[in-house]
């Protein structure tokens, strides 16, 4: 029995280490060796990208996965929870392996996991939480948040790619700061998408790589809520393209969505388009399609969208995400 088991714990803990990076023992490094491939060049000219390879490229790796699970946990369970525990349920150990001594080793498989990512805390007792819970009951008029735009050469993570990022720091309805770069996809950039954005196979020849723009990125917003007009869309480029770099977990798959927001405090908003929400508030468009000016649009939309939260008696993050998962008995919707 106790072999039996041991032997299930052996096979979990290879496959772990294989998800989250660690290198694997000897005894399965020469059949690892075997079944190697030679690696792709860091970067292919257009003509010479291969449909079948870039199918191979484009999945997700699982270190993503996990992360995503230890969040969901955490969640779920809304409280820190002790490494060994959310390494069981991160790792699917529950009920599977509980002789004494066997989970110590997923703990520093947990902490290799989750302490690059900046949406993960331990605390001194060795106990897990999500960044987030820090600022929930911190007053929205003195949370720092970033507003985010990206512009891509298609809108399928994976079969497209990042062609721009911008972001800006907001506090208090105040622009303080911001983020602009142009990004090298290594691959064509459509005509319609130059048409539609500006952005030039030209313009981007020289531009950094995503692998060497998300680092700065994920520096400059740190731990604070990402907001965007249809967020899900921005994140979910991010979130692959960090994937890809082996940066999995360096950005939340969550944000705050000004279309939510919009719909729940512009009575009367038939689309919700940027535009749409931009002139029922009043606020004038100069350029679009282009990372920085949408984020910044977007910037002052949220602000004018905060002013009427706090309004419908909005104070704090975790009243503000109640209100866009339609929780709550706040104030009904202001004109």
């Amino acid at each position: 029995m106790v072999s039996g088991v041991v032997k299930v714990w052996g096979q979990r803990m290879a496959t772990v280490r294989r998800q989250t990076g660690e290198t694997v023992s000897a005894t399965g490094a020469a059949s690892n060796k075997r079944r190697a491939r030679p690696s792709a060049p860091d970067a292919v000219a257009p003509a010479e990208r291969d449909p079948v390879a870039d199918a191979e490229e484009d999945t997700t790796p699982q270190h993503g996965e996990l992360l995503r699970r230890a969040r969901d946990v955490l969640a779920v369970r809304g409280e820190s929870l002790p490494a060994g525990e959310l390494a069981a349920a991160v790792f699917g150990l529950s009920g599977g392996i509980n002789l004494p001594g066997l989970v110590t080793p997923w703990a520093p498989m947990l902490e290799r996991l989750l302490r690059p990512s900046p949406h993960f805390v331990c605390d001194e007792q060795g106990c897990w939480r999500l960044t987030a819970w820090d600022t929930a009951h911190q007053s929205l008029a003195d949370v720092e948040f970033v507003v985010l735009d990206v512009e891509t050469t298609g809108l399928a993570p994976g079969r497209h790619r990042l062609i721009e990022v911008g972001a800006v720091i907001v506090r208090g309805g105040e622009q303080i700061a911001i983020f602009r770069k142009l990004i090298n996809p290594q691959r064509h950039i459509p005509q319609f998408i130059t048409q539609f954005t500006g952005i030039s196979e030209r313009m981007v020849a020289r531009a950094a790589a995503a692998g060497d723009v998300l680092p700065a990125l994920r520096e400059f917003i740190g731990a604070r809520p990402i907001v965007g007009h249809n967020v899900g869309f921005d994140l979910g480029f991010l979130n692959y393209e960090a994937d890809r770099c082996g940066m999995s977990g360096a950005f939340p798959i969550e944000g705050i969505d000004t279309i939510g927001l919009a719909r729940r405090y512009l009575t009367g908003l038939r689309r919700a388009k940027l535009d749409y929400v931009a002139a029922a508030l009043h606020i004038p468009v100069h350029t679009r399609h282009r990372a920085l000016p949408d984020a910044q649009l977007t910037a002052s939309i949220f602000a004018h969208l905060l002013a009427r939260a706090r309004e419908a008696d909005c104070e704090t993050l975790e009243d503000l995400r109640r209100v866009l998962a339609g929780l709550g008995s706040l104030k009904a919707s202001v004109s």
